[in-house]
């Protein structure tokens, strides 16, 4: 028996070692990735929210902890450092597991993209000196990926000093990396770590330099990519090094100019979601037929391959999982890499949805928990509870394991034209009406006092001055509004139309709103002192028409609450607003997010009440 376990373990190891060595090193070979002899297409995922945090990933939403920064700092005032250590290990041993690579095999995926953030390596307290436990956890996954074939790419997703202000870098609101250099010469540093750590590892695809730089113009990012670059070669010429564009990868420029070997150029898109057109299947028909060739012709220019970092489809009205296999198998097509956001989210289970962003989602219900209030054992079980028992989005599965091709996709119609002036002036029927700061008079088709189109521009209301079109009546005390949206055209994806209560007309005004989008997402925004930046919370939302949305002002707290058609009310989010005087504008608003045209969106069932 003892000879048989031993040929068991002898075995079992001698497989690892097998699979281990079957991935070759990746080389940029003109605009194609190979091992050397043949062409490599790398299709695979992003695993979100494992080294560095996306709260939204795992439902947790709660204004006050929208980061990692502040995730980590909660824990640690309130249990100390070391604590905070052991249950953020607790955190990453279940959020991702051995099981996780096996189900992303399964889904015929030959790569993972890895985001982490550089607190994983090194903290602000002893800047430029690796952590004692430094690559625990990327060894991991690199180790775990290996031995079932897959290669992993990493991704700096949140470097020192944050490179942009949102909070998927680590820190929201932050956004020091471009303004001091420290922060530039600690990236290339920990770039330089990694680079000698993993100069050996052929199941290193390669390394993603930075992750969305939105933080600065694009000539500072080449720059900054340049220095990493360079710090990265001065020890390992052997792994592929991965830039990203924005908007275009001719932003980058050609590698030949910069000396650049062995890189490739890279672009995150999500068309319907963050990208033009609205969720449907012809927009993204539109997407693949028109935007694809384009960064095609651009890769040949400049003569490097091409990495689709990020992208989803999302929702099940533009095509689903179907749609999902139509992306990878244009990807494939141009000899590109592909990883799709994301693996993994937490939901509620048997929620109605109208779309996916995962691979895998827990199959029983979340604990409901506040970190900021919950036991030590409270939080270790609600870390726990992440790595429970899966639901798998089959469809998924089955749309990418298939062999058999799909029909052709139809030519999308043309996009509708803008409107840019407001056919429609009515009279208000107790009402009042404001154009703020916007630069195309709006109007309204009005149909009774609770019914009506509201034709809007306006650049958005999210930064410290607002642009929009604003329909209102000015009250006193605590109110109650509400009303039905059945329609708001596509003009950007970030177009909104909603209901508001705010301080006054002004631009900078302490205000709060809830706003549907053009895909039928939810944003829940706030300004807590006047002139300053917004807070935002967004949700997946619903199918236009019919969906309801209620803000309530209790004294200095404002409660928001959403539902579909005759479904009951699901309360979302809650401010607190201490400067929201007595006397409230309260009304509709809409806006364009582009100052050429206005969009239109249709009210009804408009309800004012007074709350006793």
């Amino acid at each position: 028996m003892k000879n048989y376990l031993r040929y068991i373990i002898i075995t079992i190891l001698f497989s690892s070692i097998s699979l281990a060595q079957a991935l070759s090193p990746l080389k940029a070979n003109g605009t194609i990735i190979t091992d050397g002899n043949n062409p490599v297409i790398l299709k695979g995922t992003n695993l979100g929210n494992w080294f560095i945090m996306e709260t939204w990933m795992m439902h947790l939403y709660d204004e006050k902890i929208r980061d990692q920064y502040m995730f980590e700092l909660t824990l640690e005032n309130r249990f100390g450092t070391n604590e905070k250590k052991r249950l953020m290990d607790i955190f990453r041993a279940n959020w991702i597991t051995d099981h996780d690579f096996e189900i992303i095999k399964s889904f015929n995926m030959n790569c993972v993209r890895l985001p982490f953030y550089y607190q994983l390596l090194e903290d602000d307290t002893a800047p430029m000196q690796l952590k004692p436990d430094a690559f625990k956890w990327l060894d991991y996954a690199i180790d775990t990926a290996e031995k079932n074939g897959i290669y992993t790419i990493l991704c700096l997703h949140g470097a020192a000093g944050a490179q942009s202000n949102m909070g998927h870098c680590g820190r929201e609101d932050y956004n020091k990396f471009w303004s001091d250099p420290i922060y530039l010469k600690r990236t290339c540093w920990l770039w330089q770590q990694i680079a000698k750590r993993y100069k050996n590892r052929a199941a290193v695809a390669g390394f993603d330099l930075l992750n969305e730089p939105w933080g600065a113009p694009m000539q500072k990012q080449v720059l900054a990519y340049d220095a990493m670059y360079k710090a990265i070669r001065a020890v390992n010429d052997e792994h592929i090094v991965f830039m990203q564009g924005h908007e275009s990868l001719k932003e980058l420029g050609n590698p030949k100019d910069k000396n650049w070997q062995n890189v490739a150029y890279s672009l995150h898109r999500y068309p319907g979601i963050f990208d033009g057109g609205p969720p449907t299947r012809e927009n993204q028909a539109r997407f693949l037929k028109t935007s694809l060739p384009e960064i095609n012709n651009e890769a040949k220019q400049l003569n490097v391959p091409f990495l689709m970092g990020e992208f989803n489809v999302l929702y099940t009205s533009a095509g689903g999982a179907e749609m999902m296999r139509r992306h990878f198998d244009a990807y494939e097509k141009y000899n590109w890499a592909a990883t799709m956001w994301a693996y993994k989210i937490m939901t509620i289970p048997d929620e109605q949805r109208r779309g996916f962003w995962e691979m895998a989602t827990n199959k029983h219900p979340l604990p409901d928990i506040d970190l900021r209030t919950a036991g030590i054992e409270e939080i270790e079980n609600y870390f726990k509870s992440f790595s429970s028992d899966y639901a798998i989005y089959d469809d998924l599965k089955k749309s990418l394991t298939q062999k058999q091709p799909l029909p052709p996709l139809a030519d999308p119609p043309p996009p509708p034209k803008p409107i840019t002036s407001a056919p429609f002036n009515d009279n208000l029927i107790n009402w009042s009406a404001a154009d703020i700061s916007t630069s195309i008079p709006g109007g309204q088709k009005v149909y009774s006092e609770t019914k009506m189109d509201i034709f809007g521009c306006g650049a958005d209301i999210y930064l410290s001055n607002d642009q929009f079109r604003f329909i209102w009546k000015k009250l006193t005390g605590d109110y109650e509004i509400s009303a039905t949206i059945d329609e708001l055209t596509f003009t950007h994806m970030f177009a909104k139309a909603g209901i508001m209560i705010r301080a006054d007309l002004k631009d900078d005004s302490v205000f709060s709103l809830l706003a549907v989008r053009p895909a039928g997402e939810l944003e829940f925004i706030c300004r807590h002192n006047k002139g300053e930046k917004v807070k935002t919370d967004g949700h997946l939302g619903h199918d236009f028409p019919d969906i309801n949305i209620k803000l309530v002002r209790k004294g200095q707290t404002i409660e928001s609450y959403h539902c579909k058609g005759n479904e009951p009310w699901q309360k979302f989010m809650t401010a607190e607003l201490p400067n929201l005087p007595q006397d409230i504008y309260v009304g509709l608003f809409c806006l364009s997010h582009d100052n050429s045209q206005l969009a239109k969106a249709a009210f009804e069932n408009i309800k004012i009440f007074q709350l006793r």
